[in-house]
């Protein structure tokens, strides 16, 4: 096939142009090696595939390869520091030559496309053009962040690495400890509940839940149990699902007055809900999360400069320094590996807040949920109507009615939005933006229908991630009218006296996410169950695993900090069962079920007998054998 461009595999020689347009070559030339690329360095493969027009065949080839490439990427994290780079990897145009320039050079001289390929393919940071000014490390905020924990040297899954571990540290590895000797050590948390065992009428499975339907509040050594038997609502009888999951909502609720330590975690969590698996960045905000008021002194101090302020050079070398002061950062750097792209300054943002005024983070009586998210939104960056949400309901998880609408629950709600009267035409002008973007003006369309019949079989795929990527978006007002000088009257009253500072923009709840989140309401009403559960319900469903979110177990909001090297064991623990994939099985549309986990004891950091759950484990998992699994783990 013709093309403009010298093909990096075969020639010899590299002209200017050739070098320069090493990315478009590949985007162009070669999308699935490009879909990989991108997916190895944690790129989505729906932000991969927006380098292309909807209608060009090659997006759904670099979609695929960078579906199959997003999971290895995660979790080997391939390019070190690339986690807390915040542009997305195809950046293309004048962005792309300069780094094409750099790094051909590079691949040449390693005789093939290799490390150098993948610095290309590294999101670039936002100041990846050299200040002026030499940027100090107290400017920066990293002469701010002093370490918590040390890097991680040796793998307490072994025999010599636990020695290692009780050597350094005076104690046992929390895995290997008894029930009582975990309860002395961190407290009530790490204690377990006795279980009650159920037989699903529907599969024939045998559970073994903690507490049963009538107990307490799980522990986090039984909300690991839970994670251990790899429940799948899928598999099990309506009921029996819907009770379980009313018991995992139960056991993450805080109750009717948290404390300012409490809200911070929670409102935390929605800043740091980063575009990773679940699980990875409940094991990271385990982490990163302040035990105490001293430690929210401390995240406060981490940024140098005010919660409207922009650190000078960029946030990115404070964010790798606050990964590696708890211990998040790649495991080749002596990290567990879970470090997300979220933007650790806003998180010292909101504690800078949050010492100063903290009633600004309660509900106020009969405040509407989403103007309580609203005035978040305006004052806290990094909450915006996803993770402002996904931050509040978890302080009020029972009965809040406002959720995150991420892209599993967009493909539940996007019809009904289509269909609204009062949402249509803001969707399909929507729809429009997105069927004539990149395309030539011969072929562009007046018209959604018109654009729609244009598109042919590739509607509905098109439409659907469109609206992933806009139903999240808000919608927005100037503050202040250049005329006049005063506050603009579109400004909700709610947001008119904010006491941090004064945006540029007042941003709300768009009305397709309200919309969207109307349908998540409706559907927890038929169940009894609140907006937001019924959201998680949801998700569950897809996600194929009852997921207990236990890192925001109010049990363990002040238990102490553990060590780096047994949060990797946990995260390496439900790697293996499957927890931090993200690719759909073709056959049902969902993810893939997890694999049970044979020692609990990995998951709670606890003790027990092993080959008590082995049982619980086999049944679950629908036809492993007993013995079996005993001599396996023999």
């Amino acid at each position: 096939m013709a093309t403009g461009y010298q093909d990096p595999f075969g020639a010899a020689d590299y002209s200017a142009e050739g070098t320069r347009g090493l990315l478009e070559f590949l985007r162009d030339e070669y999308p699935r090696v490009y879909g990989a690329g991108a997916g190895l360095l944690g790129n989505t493969p729906y932000d991969t595939a927006n380098a292309y027009s909807v209608f060009d065949p090659k997006r759904q080839a670099a979609f695929d390869a960078a579906q199959v490439a997003f999971p290895a990427g995660i979790a080997a994290e391939v390019i070190p520091g690339v986690r807390a780079l915040k542009q997305p990897a195809m950046q293309l145009g004048k962005a792309g030559e300069r780094l094409a320039e750099r790094v051909v050079p590079q691949i040449m001289e390693r005789g093939g496309m290799s490390a150098g390929l993948l610095d290309a393919f590294a999101p670039q940071p936002s100041f990846a053009t050299a200040p002026a000014k030499k940027i100090s490390a107290k400017q920066s905020g990293v002469a701010n962040v002093k370490s918590k924990v040390t890097p991680i040297t040796f793998d307490i899954g072994t025999p010599e690495g636990a020695a290692a571990f009780e050597k350094k540290y005076g104690r046992k590895p929390v895995h290997l400890m008894t029930e009582k000797q975990r309860v002395k050590e961190f407290g009530p948390a790490m204690a377990e509940t006795p279980e009650v065992q159920l037989s699903d009428i529907r599969s024939r499975q045998q559970l073994a839940i903690p507490g049963g339907f009538d107990g307490p509040p799980m522990t986090l050594a039984d909300q690991a149990k839970i994670s251990a038997q790899a429940i799948d609502y899928n598999t099990l009888d309506p009921q029996l699902a819907l009770d379980i999951h009313k018991r995992l909502v139960q056991s993450v609720d805080p109750g009717a007055n948290p404390s300012d330590l409490e809200l911070m975690n929670r409102l935390g969590f929605g800043i740091t809900s980063g575009n990773a698996p679940i699980t990875k960045n409940l094991v990271e905000w385990a982490q990163l999360r302040p035990r105490s008021s001293a430690e929210v002194s401390e995240w406060a101090g981490y940024s140098p400069v005010g919660p409207s302020g922009q650190i000078p050079g960029g946030a990115n070398p404070m964010n790798t320094a606050i990964n590696e002061a708890y211990g998040v950062q790649a495991s080749g750097r002596g990290g567990t590996g879970v470090a997300n792209t979220a933007n650790r300054q806003y998180v010292s943002d909101l504690a800078k807040m949050m010492e100063s005024n903290p009633d600004f983070f309660r509900r106020m009586p009969n405040e509407p949920e989403a103007q309580y998210v609203e005035r978040l939104m305006n004052q806290v960056r990094g909450l915006g109507p996803k993770t402002g949400s996904l931050g509040f309901a978890m302080v009020e998880p029972q009965t809040s009615n406002i959720s995150a609408i991420d892209r599993h629950i967009a493909d539940l709600t996007r019809e009904a939005v289509k269909a609204n009267p009062a949402t249509k035409a803001i969707y399909e002008q929507q729809m429009l933006n997105a069927y004539n973007l990149g395309q030539p003006k011969k072929n562009q369309r007046k018209t959604y229908a018109a654009a729609r019949k244009l598109a042919g079989d590739n509607a509905d795929v098109i439409e659907a991630e469109k609206f992933r990527e806009v139903v999240s978006s808000p919608s927005s007002t100037k503050f202040i009218d250049a005329k006049t000088g005063q506050m603009r009257s579109t400004v909700p009253p709610h947001l008119a006296n904010l006491p941090f500072y004064q945006p540029e923009f007042a941003q709300t709840i768009g009305p397709m996410y309200s919309e969207a989140l109307s349908q998540i309401q409706q559907g927890g009403q038929k169940r009894g169950i609140g907006g937001f559960s019924n959201q998680w319900y949801d998700w569950d469903y897809q996600r194929s695993r009852a997921e207990p979110h236990a890192a925001l177990n109010p049990m363990a909001t002040s238990m102490k900090r553990m060590t780096p090297e047994e949060y990797k064991l946990v995260r390496d623990t439900f790697s293996q069962a499957g927890a931090m994939q993200t690719r759909k099985d073709p056959a049902t549309g969902r993810l893939i079920p997890l694999k049970p986990t044979q020692d609990y004891r990995k998951l709670i950091y606890g003790s027990a007998d092993p080959y008590a759950l082995l049982g619980t484990a086999a049944a679950g998992a629908g036809g492993l054998g007993l013995l079996s699994m005993m001599q396996d783990e023999k």
